[in-house]
């Protein structure tokens, strides 16, 4: 049986975290009967709140679950990257990732949807989308909507993957041997960017070996989610504009 890991990174989501794991093991036994064996991977990328203490009490009641702890910040694309680099030292050639948000925006039961999807399209990379027919978004400000559309826009005019409407989206389904590949080819680097960035920075490596794409629609439910945002508007906004030409270069 092959495994698919549920990769979250994590920064002070102790008011959340607790809600995404059990959402998870209640998706447990349908992966089970896809023939995978789940495995949760939180990255606790140096949380100032209990957010380890939450996750490690989850230790005494399941026994898939595994939590890497940092010991300074090192933003998103740093939590991703120690999760990745730790499923790649350990995953078999048909295992399959998850990544995803930790604030409880995003819901582990369209797992299946994308397995299958990535199955019937024989995909390497499969998009919970916000932009496919039959997506809904529920309790996002404004300006997180202006950001997204903007992104799509801005991203379809200098990136262009076939098959991507959404760039941005932090809930995604990998092949692991495809991870691998670019790991090879960028070493060290195949993750570069520490915030929101790396997330258009996969795509484009993927892209760069000749990874496939698909998405399939999903409901995003940010009104459920506690706590305070971590997105700084200004800065990823900046870091939108200049990652095309950025990453070009990589």
């Amino acid at each position: 049986m092959n495994s698919v890991f549920a990769l979250l990174p994590a920064y002070n989501e102790e008011l959340n975290i607790e809600k995404v794991i059990e959402d998870w093991e209640n998706q447990r036994e349908a992966l089970y009967n896809l023939n995978y064996k789940l495995k949760i991977i939180v990255v606790d990328d140096c949380s100032t709140d209990n957010t380890f203490i939450k996750v490690s009490d989850f230790l005494k009641i399941f026994d898939n679950i595994e939590i890497l702890r940092h010991e300074s910040n090192k933003g998103l694309g740093g939590a991703i990257r120690t999760g990745m680099d730790y499923v790649l030292n350990i995953y078999k050639n048909e295992d399959l990732i998850f990544v995803m948000d930790s604030d409880f925006t995003h819901k582990a039961k369209y797992s299946i949807d994308m397995i299958k999807e990535m199955t019937k399209k024989s995909s390497d990379v499969v998009i919970a989308s916000r932009f496919q027919k039959g997506s809904e978004i529920f309790g996002v400000p404004r300006y997180r909507i202006f950001l997204s559309y903007f992104a799509k826009i801005y991203y379809n005019l200098t990136l262009n993957f076939r098959n991507v409407k959404d760039y941005t989206c932090g809930y995604r389904l990998y092949k692991i041997c495809r991870l691998n590949e670019i790991k090879l080819v960028y070493r060290e680097n195949y993750i570069s960017k520490m915030g929101f960035a790396c997330m258009v920075e996969l795509l484009y490596k993927l892209n760069r070996i000749g990874s496939s794409f698909s998405e399939i629609p999903f409901s995003l439910h940010y009104e459920e989610k506690k706590g305070n945002s971590k997105m700084k508007v200004i800065n990823t906004m900046i870091q939108s504009l200049l990652l095309p030409f950025h990453i070009k270069k990589s």
